[in-house]
């Protein structure tokens, strides 16, 4: 199912089965104690990472609980090999659930079919207001574009009463089978100095938000000895073949998109000197694993989605050379193409290759 359907049936089916459903609130009942902990997360691979610092919380404030994430198949490994889960369950495969939950937790921004989900499963469930489908709520909690999204996802908790802070997210697991493969390719290649480029995007983002002087910045930073590993999905291998194309020094590049699973791609981007990124889901993977990070920014603010972590670097010139940036509405799920007919994306072209470049030291 594509995008634009999905979101069509959530919206036009979603918002009456809300109101329809919502009387089923009259038979809620707190519960006793917190024993069984369910995360619904079905959306975005980035979004997906920036989840854990709020489930590694739970953990430390509910020790004894059972927590469980669903998932769809497009996201799962971020959950997968985590040892403060207990269990990744596909969505496909949640009507085997047999026993409530007694706290649900909605990750979702959006979606309606996640809070209908929740109230099916749970005794008491949490999830963002001032939307139709918070009706469905025991608990909610605003979402605020003035904070980091890992903040909007630990209001969650707070809400609750529990406090838990952080500056940075948390890493991603990699079984030793995968990381093997990825040793193996870095020695057959003699990779040791290199930094890993994303010139991908989301596949709702409508190509907004691609960055494109990927290129140009290969040439100057071959030139300061440095090799460039492209990451990025199979579907994106010949884009990646174009920018390469457009490098003079191509001999230092190698266009890794479609040759790894996403775990293997996780350790890939763990191994990286730098990793600059388009704001997509790769980026929120590098400043997760640890690795310094420059993310470019144009249609969405950093202010939200900015790669969390120590010495990471969001470039983003917004409202200085658009007035209409940023045109994303995050808390809607809407991702218009560029607005400013006159000038497309110029709040991603006013980047300059040399800007980038100097942040790299």
């Amino acid at each position: 199912m594509n995008v634009k359907l999905i979101r069509f049936v959530d919206k036009y089916v979603g918002v009456p089965i809300c109101y329809f459903l919502y009387p089923l609130k009259l038979f809620d009942r707190k519960p006793q104690a917190t024993q069984r902990i369910l995360v619904i997360k079905l959306w975005a691979l980035g979004d997906s990472v920036l989840t854990l610092p709020l489930i590694k919380a739970l953990r430390e404030h509910y020790p004894n609980s059972r927590i469980d994430v669903v998932v769809q198949e497009r996201n799962k490994e971020v959950y997968t090999e985590i040892d403060y889960i207990d269990n990744v369950i596909l969505l496909s495969k949640v009507w085997n659930i047999n026993k409530y939950y007694d706290l649900v937790f909605d990750l979702e921004p959006y979606l309606r079919s996640s809070a209908i989900l929740g109230l099916i499963l749970g005794k008491m469930r949490v999830g963002f207001s001032d939307q139709d489908r918070s009706v469905l709520y025991n608990k909610s909690v605003k979402f605020r574009k003035d904070q980091h999204m890992t903040e909007n996802y630990l209001d969650m908790l707070r809400v609750l009463g529990h406090e838990y802070d952080t500056k940075n997210l948390k890493k991603l697991q990699v079984a030793e089978k995968d990381k093997k493969v990825v040793r193996e390719f870095l020695n057959k290649n003699k990779l040791k100095k290199f930094i890993g480029f994303c010139t991908g995007a989301a596949e709702s983002s409508r190509d907004i938000r691609k960055w494109p002087r990927f290129a140009e910045l290969g040439d100057i930073l071959i030139r300061k000895g440095y090799k460039i590993v492209f990451v990025g999905s199979p579907n994106e291998r010949e884009e990646i073949e174009e920018v390469i194309r457009n490098i003079k020094s191509k001999g230092n590049t190698i266009n890794t998109a479609g040759k790894f699973n996403l775990k293997q791609t996780f350790f890939l981007i763990e191994n990286c000197k730098y990793f600059i990124s388009n704001d997509t889901g790769p980026m929120h993977i590098a400043a997760a694993q640890g690795v310094k990070t420059i993310g470019l920014f144009g249609p969405n603010t950093p202010i939200l989605w900015a790669p969390l972590g120590e010495g990471n670097i969001s470039i983003y010139h917004g409202k200085d050379v658009c007035p209409l940036s940023p045109c994303i509405k995050n808390d809607q799920g809407h991702m218009p193409d560029c607005i400013n007919k006159s000038n497309r994306v110029i709040c991603m072209k006013s980047i300059s290759a040399e800007e980038v470049a100097k942040y790299v030291k």
